[in-house]
């Protein structure tokens, strides 16, 4: 009970700081005043009751929809933006993240952040959801702010507005567009495998796939008889790939290419990985990490992963 008092009082306490409310009281008393042919500050009593009124069912409203206040926020402290536009295009309504987003970028229409053939197809979509609230969400990249979103509609009372909700899938791409990457890789190699045995490129392919992810180079190598690794260097693009000659990386070497085999994770070993912010300096990093020379001449750029 105490606390619910606490919360009433807190409401009430900033209608009381409002100036609106003794504005529109002075407005009422003034007007009161002076329709009972008196000077318009001749009694205060029709200043006070207004003022007291005003701020007693404005906190009383406030107190009752404090949950739904508290809900209120939720949309506004999306990191992606959710906001309300017309059939225009004009954004009329949006809050927190977004509404600052919005204002930092002077943002005013859909057309601003997705190009205008896709803000149309985001019009369009609005348009069949009214006869089908079940439509599926749209999944576009907008070029503004170099980021995937699915798109999600929703129209208002009497289909004046338009909700949008956007939520980032620029993750979920890259991730599908890799895996696709590789399912072509893999039926490039079944498909190809009379050639692989007779032009044997395997690893040339690997590494355009690799590099294609957005690495800058790759060394591939395998165990030869003698249990030493012998591979080869590449870096480039993956349509002017360059390959180095044989490099044979010894079984005794301290190199990191084997620190994978020396981890003996569990009974099929496992895939070891480091990168250079582990590392006060790139030369502390190459130091606990003593890549081979040739691999290093051949690449001509620092090793950081």
């Amino acid at each position: 009970m105490v606390g619910k008092t606490s919360i009433f009082l807190k409401y009430l306490s900033r209608e009381l700081i409002n100036p609106i409310n003794y504005l529109i009281s002075l407005m009422i008393g003034a007007a009161i005043n002076a329709a009972q042919g008196h000077n318009i500050f001749f009694s205060a009593v029709p200043f006070i009751i207004p003022l007291f009124v005003q701020t007693l069912s404005k906190a009383s409203i406030r107190y009752k929809h404090k949950d739904l206040e508290i809900l209120c926020v939720l949309p506004g402290e999306r990191k992606d933006p959710a906001f309300v536009m017309d059939w225009d295009g004009s954004i009329i309504a949006s809050e927190g993240n977004t509404k600052e987003f919005f204002r930092n970028h002077k943002i005013e229409k859909i057309h601003q952040l997705f190009t205008k053939p896709e803000a149309e197809t985001i019009l369009e979509m609005a348009k069949k959801s009214k006869n089908n609230p079940e439509t599926e969400p749209l999944e576009l990249f907008s070029e503004f702010a170099h980021k995937w979103y699915q798109i999600q509609i929703k129209l208002g009372a009497d289909s004046r507005y338009i909700l949008i909700w956007l939520d980032e899938i620029s993750s979920r791409k890259a991730l599908d567009a890799s895996l696709s990457e590789i399912r072509h890789f893999s039926n490039e190699v079944i498909t190809s495998i009379h050639d692989l045995v007779i032009i044997n490129d395997i690893y040339d392919r690997l590494a355009r796939l690799i590099i294609r992810e957005g690495y800058r180079g790759i060394f591939i190598t395998r165990e030869d008889q003698e249990g030493n690794l012998a591979g080869y260097v590449f870096k480039g693009k993956p349509d002017e790939l360059l390959k180095s000659d044989l490099i044979k990386i010894s079984k005794d070497s301290s190199a990191p290419i084997w620190d994978s085999h020396r981890a003996q994770c569990d009974s099929y070993g496992c895939v070891v990985s480091t990168t250079k912010e582990e590392a006060a300096t790139q030369e502390d990093f190459e130091k606990a990490h003593p890549f081979d020379e040739r691999v290093k001449a051949f690449l001509g750029f620092p090793i950081t992963s």
